[in-house]
């Protein structure tokens, strides 16, 4: 669906899934917390997407750790501000993009950082 034209990203997870209420309330005890999957319902609900619909989530900017004993381990990525990635999609898509709201583990580096994106037309 999309080709990767340039990249400066120094990690790209595709081992975890966008954080949902469920998350922060299992793995924190925190309830009514911003999660991605909110993010996405909000933003694809005019076009009748739900939830059971997302496909697991391309992270970008993310990094994720397997342990010997197979345990996953979220890290902080190394990406620093400025750093990017451009894909070309190469068929007609309906996408979303959210900045991860997770500030409760070292993955966004314990805090919620704005991103920026940008659609060219050819």
């Amino acid at each position: 669906m999309f080709e990767v034209v340039e990249n400066t990203a120094k990690s790209i997870d595709l081992l975890i899934a966008a954080c949902d209420e469920r998350r922060y309330l299992v793995d924190y005890g925190v309830d009514n917390h911003r999660s991605c999957v909110a993010n996405f319902e909000e933003i694809l609900k005019p076009y009748e997407i739900s939830r059971n619909m997302f496909p697991d989530p391309v992270n970008v900017f993310q990094k994720t750790k397997i342990e010997p004993d197979g345990k996953l381990m979220q890290q902080a990525c190394p990406t620093k501000p400025g750093d990017y990635m451009v894909q070309r999609a190469l068929m007609d898509v309906i996408g979303a993009v959210s900045a991860c709201p997770m500030d409760l583990n070292p993955i966004g580096g314990s805090k919620v950082t704005d991103i920026l994106v940008r659609i060219y037309e050819p």
